[in-house]
């Protein structure tokens, strides 16, 4: 990603989706408090060699050895119907604004297939088509853009088995020069197990990280199940501390 100011529908997402859930925006939530949304549960292997996530009552029935310790977050944790109590917050400030009643989650069941692999987790990268010389931002052509496409799906293939990549185009607001850059893009995607992101999730991070370097970008842009995450991390760009070491929703 080129250098770029300002992600305010990031932010104003954050705050209203948490609005929506909990009933009011803005504030600081305890740790404690929204721990009250989530179980206790740990990595087990079982007996026939299978990785599982389990609570320790059914590790214990299926006779599980526990192999990671972890909290991983279930909404729809039974019996737990209090909301997280709230402290007052920026938006409180001259404001009375409220978003009414905590919304209601609902789940609707699997598709009944005869046979499936479950793979919940969604894992994707921005490839740029620009590359920063000097402070320029000089665009590739489309044999350079394809082939940095082409390695991005390589890793993805023989890490995850298989993606999708589509191209599009993305847009960033330059405040040094007050106009509106458009820029063309591909976002490569893979679909995982639990278990497979967490034994592969360094090589992500890794990637992505090189990738920044090897394409002289000023940002990479990686996406784990709706969560984006920016790296690395600027002092220009918006940043949500209130989310920032709560792990990732799996649904």
């Amino acid at each position: 990603m080129a250098k770029y100011s300002g992600s305010g529908w990031h932010k104003q997402s954050i705050r209203h989706s948490r609005a929506r859930r909990l009933g009011r925006a803005g504030g600081t939530y305890s740790k404690a408090e929204v721990q009250q949304e989530n179980y206790q549960v740990h990595l087990y292997k079982l007996p026939n060699g299978n990785l599982q996530f389990l609570y320790p009552h059914e590790a214990k029935q299926k006779k599980a050895t526990k192999i990671k310790e972890g909290t991983y977050p279930h909404s729809w944790a039974k019996g737990i119907t209090e909301k997280p109590k709230r402290t007052a917050g920026w938006y409180d400030i001259g404001h009375k604004k409220h978003y009414g009643k905590p919304e209601t989650l609902h789940y609707i069941p699997a598709p009944a297939l005869q046979s499936a692999n479950n793979l919940p987790v969604q894992v994707s990268l921005i490839i740029p088509s620009t590359k920063n010389v000097e402070g320029k931002t000089i665009k590739l052509n489309t044999k350079e853009f394809n082939k940095r496409i082409d390695e991005t799906k390589k890793f993805f293939d023989e890490n995850f088995g298989g993606d999708t990549a589509i191209k599009e185009v993305g847009s960033y607001w330059d405040g040094s020069k007050n106009e509106l850059v458009k820029e063309k893009g591909a976002i490569v995607e893979s679909s995982m197990s639990i278990p497979t992101y967490y034994e592969k999730v360094g090589k992500i991070t890794e990637y992505a990280e090189k990738k920044q370097k090897d394409y002289l970008q000023d940002t990479m842009l990686v996406t784990v199940e709706g969560r984006k995450f920016i790296t690395p991390k600027k002092d220009y760009i918006d940043h949500d501390t209130l989310t920032e070491n709560e792990d990732i929703l799996v649904s």
